[in-house]
This record gives C-alpha cells, structure tokens and sequence, in this order.
C-alpha cells in the first residue's frame, strides 16, 4: 500500500520509503506533508487488518542541514495521538541520530563490546590463553552495522 501511494522516498525508481524487520518500521518521506500521507495509510491499514500503532513508541527525527528548516514544528498523528519529535532513536539495535552522526552508535557499541570482554576475561580467567583469544574472536566480534559507519 505504501509502495504504490507514490509518496516517500526513492532511490531511482525503487520505493525506500518504508523500511521494515517483524514489528519494526521506519518510514521515510521528503516533507512533512508526505510523511502525513504515509501514517494516514498506516493508518488505514491497521483499521483494516485490525493492526495497532503505538503512538507513545514512536518519534519521528527532521533530518537537515539547516538548524531550523521549519518556522514551526509540524505535527505528525499516529490514529489520533500526536508522536514525538527526537534528535535519535534507536531502530533495530542501532542508534540513528537526526543529524545523521555516529559518534552516539559508534560509543554504544564500544561498551557492548568492553562488557563483552570483561565478560570473557572474568569467567574465563584461569583458562589457557588460546581458549581465550577463540572465546574472544567468536563471542566479541560481532560488529553488525559497523559497515555503516562514516569513518571519515
């Protein structure tokens, strides 16, 4: 439904404007106006299909270069509950900020891994330090959307 509303956004002629894994969905539009036209469809489709948006989950972030794009914040419904404007939000695991930086994510993930390691060293102390270089590699590796990452 989304798709063929031709609003939101596209890279060339392929629809990016709902981006979605199980019950997360992250809804990307050009204008004010347009992500209005997205949550009405929303909407329609949760009455329809008996779906509940949760309003008091949901923020939505103004991406921009300029400090102020709008003279006056818009206001963006879910059903008839107004949704919060925020500077981040964590989506999928990971931490996207309205000023599209990763110093917040990058920061995030470095803890997770000093937890991860300390993890490893505490319990796994008296063991040779073979065993614990292969624990290490296998269970503090994991950098899923590292690759995302501006390393500029």
């Amino acid at each position: 439904m989304l798709c063929e509303s031709g609003v939101g956004c596209y890279i060339g002629h392929v629809f990016v404007g709902a981006l979605a894994y199980a019950d997360d969905i992250a809804l990307l539009a050009p204008t004010p106006s347009a992500m209005r036209q997205l949550l009405r469809i929303c909407d329609e489709f949760g009455q329809k299909f008996s779906v509940m948006f949760n309003a008091a989950k949901s923020v939505w972030l103004l991406v921009s270069k300029s400090k102020q794009p709008f003279k006056c914040v818009p206001e963006l419904y879910i059903g008839n509950q107004c949704t919060d404007l925020a500077s981040e939000y964590v989506h999928l695991g990971h931490i996207v900020s309205a000023g599209l930086d990763d110093k917040n994510e990058i920061l995030s993930k470095q803890n997770s891994l000093r937890g991860k390691i300390n993890n490893v060293l505490c319990y796994f102390w008296k063991r040779d330090p073979l065993v614990k270089l292969k624990l290490l590699r296998s269970y503090c590796s994991d950098f899923y959307g590292s690759v995302l990452w501006d390393m500029t």
